[in-house]
């Protein structure tokens, strides 16, 4: 009768478990992209404002940590994606004057999909935040 009870134990534990893991990553993934949103208006916000105060977007970022000069105005966030890769800043590159791109992120085409869709049109190959290249993900600040 023990054993029975245990096996019954497991069993329910199991089941538990295949409800909750799927129900985490959900939420995990919805956390992820609130906060990648937030990290691009923000990130958008800061270049918007170097370029006002110095009458042009700094040079193109490569791939330093931090782009020349924007220490001040994005801080330690762009040191960390919250879907992994990097953070980049493409000025005049991708056939766009401003972008901040992420690059070789965790993030799945579906999860940049509803990004997408509700940073911009839906559409990844058009509007403001789209798939530049196989590698990264843009928000458009230029065209």
């Amino acid at each position: 009768m023990k054993r029975n009870h245990d096996i019954l134990g497991i069993t329910l534990v199991g089941i538990l478990a295949s409800l909750a893991i799927p129900a985490f990553r959900r939420v995990q993934i919805a956390s992820e992209n609130s906060r990648l949103m937030h990290d691009y208006t923000t990130f958008a916000e800061g270049f918007k404002r170097y370029s006002i105060e110095n009458g042009a977007y700094p040079p193109d970022g490569a791939f330093n940590p931090i782009p020349t000069n924007m220490e001040p105005y994005l801080g330690n966030a762009w040191l960390n994606s919250p879907v992994g890769g990097q953070w980049i800043w493409d000025h005049d590159q991708w056939g766009v004057t401003a972008a901040i791109s992420i690059r070789l992120s965790n993030a799945t085409p579906h999860q940049m999909q509803k990004i997408d869709e509700q940073m911009d049109d839906g559409d990844l190959a058009s509007g403001r935040f789209r798939r530049i290249n196989w590698d990264r993900y843009a928000f458009i600040l230029e065209e």
